[in-house]
């Protein structure tokens, strides 16, 4: 649900999902959370909750689904929570995510401040219920209110960025110190999760000092208990101070652990060579069990490595497939490399508007590469009406990122006036500009214009 900031990754991995559309992100999370949910084993060993815990530990979800129906069913907050979250991974139970948010809906009603945190989730993606993000943020606050500290970061982060709340930096600022000092309380009694939080509040400056020596404490600590998204975190670390190898052996233990992040950081290692021999079949490897849990980055680079036959034979049509995925769930490189592939009809028949689609789609998110392309698009008609200012718009997004053929393709608006009023001294400055990252065309131009 609304689990975990995600992992923040390299520069070709998972990046940490922006909040621009706040229940796509966190209620897409919701198996995030689950599927890492282990209940505490605090109650008393002899009733069905305790029994149902340490059942759970040992892994016989069976037994733990049934210990903790019958404590549900005689009104136990917690074991609703449990069993709730059985229901939803599957565990020891049928997967019934309706029936899921049923339970957990009960807990959060008596006050279990955990369970109001997540059915926010259920509410704000409408599972189990119809989509109601006013219902969502109402259990989301009453949860904040109550001292959950992933509800408080939760709430910081949409003060910060003005979602459902008008921006208030001060309000969030205020949530952000909550969440921190409640993630220290929970992380010093050895709770690994809020140990990760913590770390990586000190990592971001959020509601503590920034801190990177304090953040790796408190990463380290998290490993030490067994959780997988610190050591993907330590690997960003040490990556970020340039020890390439240390970064791989803790994304290797993350890896190792079925972190998706972690797999997908492996494999790009493999891919590049960085901190180890480089070896394309074994970066396809971890992209693959990365991509199969959904990691959109993974299943981008995968799609790569199909197309280009590295590390595992050629096939554009796999290729298409995997892009897919990517591009279903919002990855704007998926969006783009899907978007290709139905402009040239490689894996997948060809089809210009739907083309222009996928281009659109991901020029909206600020790719470069579409925003370009979808000038194209537009300066011709192909896939499109028309439409040369359009055109010279998205190039002019594209330029402003630095992208080459960007500015060379609005430097020739301004020197044509195509699409935009004709200003040859600004044609220029974006041809050369062009030029020197070594773009020919632009090279061309200019000898054409002014000569050598």
């Amino acid at each position: 649900m609304f689990n975990r900031l995600r992992s923040a990754a390299m520069p070709h991995a998972h990046p940490v999902l922006p909040l621009r559309n706040t229940f796509r992100t966190l209620a897409g999370a919701v198996a995030i959370l689950l599927a890492a949910a282990c209940p505490a084993v605090s109650a008393a060993e002899d009733t069905d909750l305790g029994k149902g815990k340490s059942a759970y530990a040992r892994k016989s979800y069976e037994e733990a689904a049934e210990h903790f129906r019958r404590a549900a069913e005689q009104g136990d907050a917690e074991a609703q929570l449990e069993f709730g979250k059985c229901l939803f991974k599957g565990e020891g139970v049928k997967e019934d995510k309706a029936e899921s948010a049923k339970w957990i809906l009960k807990a959060a009603e008596q006050g279990n401040i955990e369970a109001q945190y997540e059915i926010a989730s259920f509410f704000g993606k409408g599972v189990g219920f119809g989509k109601d993000e006013d219902e969502a943020f109402k259990w989301v606050r009453m949860s904040a209110d109550s001292g959950f500290a992933k509800a408080q970061l939760f709430l910081g982060k949409c003060y910060l960025k003005g979602e459902h709340f008008e921006k208030d930096e001060a309000e969030a600022e205020k949530w952000f110190r909550k969440a921190a000092e409640g993630f220290r309380a929970q992380a010093e009694q050895g709770d690994a999760e809020a140990q990760f939080h913590l770390a990586m509040s000190y990592l971001a400056g959020i509601g503590v000092e920034k801190d990177e020596s304090e953040a790796e404490k408190w990463f380290r600590k998290s490993s030490d208990l067994g959780d997988a998204e610190a050591m993907n975190q330590l690997g960003m670390l040490f990556k970020s101070r340039g020890d390439d190898a240390e970064a791989v052996e803790w994304w290797r233990k993350a890896a190792e652990l079925d972190d998706e992040n972690g797999q997908s950081n492996l494999g790009m290692s493999y891919l590049t060579g960085s901190g180890v021999k480089k070896d394309e079949a074994e970066a396809v490897k971890w992209f693959r069990k990365s991509a199969e849990q959904g990691h959109p980055v993974a299943q981008n680079q995968l799609g790569h490595c199909f197309k280009r036959g590295a590390g595992v034979k050629k096939d554009e049509k796999e290729a298409a497939t995997w892009w897919r995925k990517a591009a279903e769930q919002e990855y704007p490189d998926g969006q783009f490399n899907l978007g290709m592939c139905y402009l040239t009809g490689t894996g997948v028949k060809k089809d210009e508007a739907e083309a222009v689609e996928w281009f659109r789609k991901s020029a909206e998110q600020g790719n470069a590469d579409a925003q370009n392309r979808l000038g194209y698009s537009l300066k011709i008609g192909t896939g499109v009406k028309k439409d040369e200012v359009e055109a010279a718009k998205w190039w002019r997004k594209a330029a402003e990122q630095g992208h080459s053929d960007g500015q060379f393709n609005l430097g020739m608006c301004y020197m044509t006036g195509t699409g935009l009023k004709k200003n040859q001294a600004e044609g220029l400055k974006l041809l050369r500009k062009s030029a020197e990252q070594g773009n020919q065309s632009a090279k061309n131009m200019l000898k054409k214009f002014v000569g050598n």
